[in-house]
């Protein structure tokens, strides 16, 4: 069972890491998925995809059940799509899949984003889809940083309930230098007239996965 890190930052929040090593059938027999796990997952027509959300509701279940000493009843997910532990709305969770690895996380005081991501080489192609106009100054095409920039604004975007938020205008990453396989970034949301900062952490899985996430 590689559950490779089961991390508690406080008696509030947690989060749990799963490497995917698993057949399907595999991933199944150790969620025992129910009622409201079985009606999304049959939903789901890709194999892989499916793999990773049966993951990521395994990193759900620790969490509840080593975490929160409560028992899993699944996932449910708001009209933004933003999920939630079923019979528990005032616990904040966020999930995310790669190929390879899943994580959850959770806070029982405030909401929480959650990301994990792969170096791949078509993130430059991907770049002006999602940098600021300040980012552009200073990226250029490294990949690391283009990875952990999308994963950090992915879990900002979770973070922020999935409302709408443009990645490119409405989230900025200042610059960065990585020198460790930890790290803290610095993120700026722009909404309307003002301007909302926040502290972001990263961290190198394997070599080339990065996990960010932050809770606010």
């Amino acid at each position: 069972m590689p559950l490779l890190k089961l991390q508690s930052f406080s008696n509030y929040s947690a989060w749990a890491l799963w490497q995917i090593t698993e057949n399907e059938n595999n991933l199944y027999q150790i969620l025992q998925p129910g009622i409201i796990d079985n009606h999304f997952l049959h939903t789901i027509s890709h194999s892989e995809r499916r793999k990773g959300s049966l993951a990521a509701r395994i990193c759900s279940k620790i969490l509840a059940e080593q975490f929160l000493g409560v028992s899993y009843q699944g996932i449910v997910k708001d009209l933004h799509n933003y999920p939630s532990l079923a019979y528990l709305p005032n616990v904040h969770l966020s999930i995310s899949h790669t190929q390879g690895y899943a994580v959850a996380m959770i806070h029982t005081q405030q909401p929480v984003g959650i990301d994990i991501e792969l170096e791949r080489e078509k993130i430059i192609r991907l770049a002006n889809k999602f940098l600021h106009p300040k980012e552009h100054t200073w990226v250029n095409k490294d990949i690391t940083k283009l990875t952990l920039i999308w994963s950090a604004k992915e879990a900002l975007y979770k973070c922020y309930g999935r409302k709408l938020l443009s990645f490119s205008q409405n989230l900025q990453i200042t610059p960065f230098e990585i020198n460790a396989n930890t790290g803290i970034l610095l993120a700026n949301v722009f909404l309307q007239k003002q301007v909302q900062s926040h502290h972001l952490s990263y961290q190198r899985i394997d070599r080339n996965y990065w996990l960010s996430w932050v809770s606010f």
